[in-house]
Parts: structure tokens; C-alpha cells; sequence
């Protein structure tokens, strides 16, 4: 079996296990470089689905109505991105193969998007117009409920935070479903955010 075909099935749910847990199977991912084991990941289960949909739907109100708030966590998270560099950048290498230089290049770009978004927090970008009857229109953006988030393997850190960011900016409570490949590092990248005051029910991974 070559490497890619090894890193393909460990990246897939065990279903030939003797218990035949099925849904239930731990994932086991490997470093693409050395085909070492990677941290087992323990798949959410329907029911747990159901509650993270639940509390992201329950928490869209809190979030939405604080724009300083969200600026204020996003800038902190931006800036714990960038005193945790090295660390994540190491984990990047080792769940995605690419380089060290690329894996830094990448968390500084991350913490970029949630730089530039935050100062997008405190805009309005309502339009108001005139209709044919003489009448006027007024037209409000505003978050309307959770959002999925399906993130790649190849570049997780940033391809999560370019899109997360200006949802987070505009109010929006996510959920967010990485790669089995960089469950880890979006893990950790998380828990940077829950350290900056990023609430619980806000940013969930499933």
C-alpha cells in the first residue's frame, strides 16, 4: 500500500472494527511525512450534532448584538494567533506535510483575516433608496442564523479563519467541520479564540 493510500484509509471511519461501532469509530489520521499516528479523533454523534445546532442557534442573539464585542475578541484572537505561531505552524507541518515556511506564512495570513474583519464590525452597510411610488427603502443587513463551515485539509488554518472572520464580524454563529487530517490544529486554533473571549456557543467543532 503507498503512503497517499494509507493516509487515505486512516483519514475514513474504521468500520471493519471487530465491534462493528460504524458511526461510532475513532478516526486515526497519520503525518503524511512519516506515516506516524496522529491524535484519534472520536467522530460527534447524531445526538451531539443536534445540541451544538441547538446552542449556536440559542447563542445568535448574544453575539449579533454587541459589534464591539466582536471586534474586541476577534483583535485578541488575531493577536494569539500570532504569540502561538510557532506552535501551530509545527502543528501544520505535521498534519498537512508542507512546509515550515508555508505553515508560518499561513497562521500570518489567518490572523490578518481576523484583524482586517474586526475593524469591518462596526459598519453598517445598510442602503437606502427611493422607489419608483415615491417611497423610500430601507434595506438591513443583518445575521440571520448559524452557518456551516466545511474546511479543507491542505491549508485549515486559513481557508477557516478567511471565512469564519467576516461571518463572525457580521454576527453569525458557526459550526465548523474540519478535515479528520487537521482536526487537531483547528482544535488548538479554537481554543486560542475561547482564550480571547470567544464564547462557547459561538464557534463550535463537530
Amino acid at each position: 500500500m503507498t503512503a497517499a493510500q494509507r493516509i487515505s484509509q486512516a483519514a475514513t471511519q474504521d468500520a471493519s472494527r471487530e465491534d462493528g461501532a460504524g458511526w461510532d469509530a475513532l478516526i486515526r489520521p497519520l503525518n503524511p511525512t512519516t506515516l506516524a499516528p496522529l491524535p484519534e479523533i472520536q467522530p460527534t454523534t447524531a445526538d451531539e450534532l443536534d445540541a451544538v445546532a441547538s446552542s449556536a442557534a440559542a447563542g445568535l442573539r448574544t453575539w449579533a448584538a454587541d459589534p464591539r464585542r466582536r471586534s474586541r475578541v476577534m483583535r485578541d484572537w488575531a493577536e494569539a494567533l500570532r504569540a502561538d505561531a510557532g506552535e501551530l505552524s509545527a502543528d501544520l507541518v505535521a498534519e498537512t506535510g508542507k512546509p515550515i515556511t508555508e505553515a508560518r506564512a499561513e497562521v500570518a495570513a489567518a490572523a490578518d483575516a481576523l484583524e482586517y474583519n474586526a475593524g469591518l464590525t462596526r459598519i453598517h452597510l445598510g442602503t437606502a433608496g427611493s422607489l419608483p411610488d415615491g417611497s423610500v427603502s430601507h434595506v438591513v443587513r443583518e445575521p440571520v442564523g448559524p452557518s456551516l463551515f466545511l474546511v479543507p485539509w491542505n491549508w485549515p488554518v486559513l481557508l477557516l479563519l478567511r471565512d469564519l472572520a467576516p461571518a463572525l464580524a457580521a454576527g453569525v454563529t458557526c459550526i465548523v467541520k474540519p478535515s479528520p487530517q487537521t482536526s487537531h490544529v483547528t482544535t488548538r486554533v479554537l481554543r486560542l479564540g475561547r482564550r480571547a473571549g470567544l464564547p462557547e456557543d459561538v464557534v463550535q467543532v463537530v
